[in-house]
């Protein structure tokens, strides 16, 4: 809770936490005197609570004591109290939500990587698959023929080779 000399009157476990400022550091402090609140410009929205406009900030980052990095939202919502103008401000700690949404990303990243390598690898393995069939008919229609020239054609030899080459480039492809 800020009062209208923006000093902060009530604050609890939860700010003591998100801040890294302990309670009673906190209670009575100007509100413009944290790292964070000059960071964010929290003053004109603080100063917009007490004239009766409520306001949200955020998600924005930010730092807090010892530099600590903190992704906030704020919340302020005006009332009157015995008279004076306040406000409450609701300050959430959004920092594990975005890290855990940094994460997601990272390993949507790695998912989609994974799938296109499994396609490669389908298409690698479609395309072997051709080839070999394509070598295996190589093989038989050049074994045929070898086989249909009697022994010492001066061909012979060369269809030999052909298959020899074939069956290599099959081993090759399993």
């Amino acid at each position: 809770i800020v009062n209208e000399q923006f000093r902060v009157e009530f604050a609890n476990a939860a700010m003591e936490a998100i801040s890294g400022y302990p309670l009673e550091v906190f209670v009575g402090a100007l509100l413009g005197g944290f790292p964070g609140c000059l960071e964010l410009g929290m003053a004109s929205h603080v100063q917009g609570a007490l004239e009766g406009v409520p306001f949200r900030l955020g998600p924005a980052e930010y730092h807090c004591r010892a530099g600590r990095r903190v992704i906030g939202q704020f919340t302020g919502i005006p009332f009157d109290e015995d008279g004076q103008r306040k406000a409450v401000v609701f300050a959430e700690d959004l920092t594990s939500l975005a890290s855990a949404e940094e994460e997601r990303h990272r390993l949507n990243a790695l998912l989609l990587q994974a799938r296109k390598m499994e396609s490669i690898g389908t298409l690698a393995g479609g395309i072997a698959h051709d080839f070999n069939n394509i070598l295996l008919a190589v093989i038989g229609l050049t074994d045929a023929a070898a086989e249909r020239l009697p022994e010492g054609h001066p061909a012979r030899p060369e269809l030999e080779s052909v298959i020899g080459a074939a069956e290599r480039g099959s081993e090759l492809v399993h």
